[in-house]
């Protein structure tokens, strides 16, 4: 299986090419510092962009170690640049799954488009096969189709003699018809190389004020969601409009090998969801590279969430609670045993079996922790591998998925003390 290489090749041409305006002493000091050598790099037509170039020749980007170093030139670089140029640099970086914080580091934070070159190459196939597939317009013109999403008006002309791009778009698409059916996926001004845009046009596509007959959007439908769900894509059918189905996208790909996006998404309890994103986000940027940093911060994940679901009603607990512990006292606070399906013995009994194998859960993930994780001042090599995080991961998202939705499912019944509530009669506000 290939590296990973974790700074795309489009993402170092931008830097690369920003040296053009640092002068060689600082781009020699910027990599000397973080200990690399120049190496044979390619070369350019501008010494500094060459010298640069030597640089990058000794670095390994599967190597997380040298891609580290490798953000804090680019941090430097930044530093150096205009205005304008960080904030070109820092929309990139974000578009290749990185992020610009205030202080003018550089976080990774997983890459952002998951779609791969194949995967647009097989939608494309799909669409010059379906009948109907080429005109993505549906029965719309090209510039109407595109309105519904763009604003055109406000959008650059690629033609110098007109003022804008629904000008541009009118005269190349309905006056001449002389651009081939694919050209908007690979305009730069609607943005079709990004995941999301691209999955929003492809979902306007199947629109019914757009594609009038069902079978037609049936063969697209099924045919994009072919090529779409391996990399964890997939349009569905989410509201429907005088009896026709609106479509929309969803991320398919579960909680494998990554952190969960919608896990802390309306949960008006957490008032402050920032301390548990902190560590999904951990989760995701080091799952794969550092397997016992991810399961330290599986294990803190649910700590932080007993904590702040005790801390709601007032319910004590001690510096020396361990996760068990928090996840006992949080289980007797929701009624977890007692109320696991309302109004249904055999239920609560067959819920209750389900309730303890999550309990062994969450402390096999604390003792999976502690033997094989980063606790403790370990003197030897951690042998974990990222498929010992995911499965810490998964059992986390299980967990915390539960314990989430038990919690304000309580809170929306009255059945557990909250903010206001008098703790020391455990009377409950109305």
């Amino acid at each position: 299986m290939a590296s990973v290489e974790y700074i795309p090749a489009r993402l170092r041409s931008a830097f690369r090419e920003q040296a053009r305006g640092i002068v060689v002493h600082d781009i020699e000091r910027m990599w000397r510092d973080e200990g690399f050598a120049p190496g044979s790099g390619q070369s350019f037509s501008g010494v500094r962009m060459s010298l640069w170039s030597d640089y990058e020749a000794s670095v390994q980007w599967s190597d997380w170690e040298h891609v580290v170093r490798v953000l804090r030139v680019y941090e430097g670089t930044i530093a150096l640049a205009t205005p304008d140029d960080r904030e070109k640099l820092a929309g990139l970086l974000s578009r290749e799954g990185f992020r610009l914080v205030s202080s003018g580091r550089i976080e990774y934070i997983g890459a952002g488009n998951r779609i791969t070159e194949v995967t647009r190459t097989r939608i494309l196939e799909h669409l010059k096969k379906t009948p109907g597939g080429r005109n993505w317009a549906g029965r719309f013109d090209p510039p109407e189709f595109l309105k519904r999403l763009y604003d055109l008006a406000a959008m650059p002309s690629e033609d110098p003699r007109f003022e804008n791009a629904e000008l541009d778009v009118w005269q190349h698409c309905v006056n001449n018809d002389d651009w081939d059916f694919d050209w908007v996926f690979y305009d730069a001004r609607f943005d079709l190389a990004s995941d999301g845009m691209l999955l929003r046009f492809l979902a306007e596509m199947l629109h019914p004020a757009v594609r009038t007959d069902p079978e037609d959007v049936a063969a697209l439908l099924g045919g994009l969601n072919d090529a779409l769900r391996p990399d964890g894509y997939e349009l569905y059918e989410k509201s429907s409009i005088s009896g026709r189905p609106l479509y929309a996208w969803r991320s398919i790909a579960g909680f494998h090998g990554s952190a969960p996006v919608h896990l802390l998404q309306n949960r008006p309890a957490i008032t402050d969801p920032a301390v548990l994103q902190e560590h999904l986000d951990r989760i995701k940027r080091v799952i794969e590279i550092d397997p016992s940093a991810a399961i330290g911060s599986c294990k803190e994940l649910i700590e932080s969430l007993c904590k702040l679901i005790l801390e709601y009603s007032s319910v004590e607990y001690t510096r020396n609670d361990d996760l068990p512990k928090l996840y006992k006292k949080v289980a007797a606070l929701l009624a977890l045993n007692a109320e696991s399906v309302e109004e249904n013995v055999r239920g609560s009994e067959a819920s209750h079996l389900v309730l303890r194998a999550l309990t062994t859960s969450v402390q096999g993930i604390a003792e999976l922790r502690n033997q094989l994780g980063l606790g403790h001042g370990r003197t030897t090599r951690s042998t974990l591998r990222p498929r010992h995080a995911r499965l810490a991961l998964n059992s986390t998202v299980t967990v915390a998925e539960f314990l989430l939705d038990t919690w304000h499912a309580r809170i929306e019944a009255g059945k557990i003390p909250t903010p206001g509530d008098d703790p020391s009669t455990g009377a409950c506000k109305q």
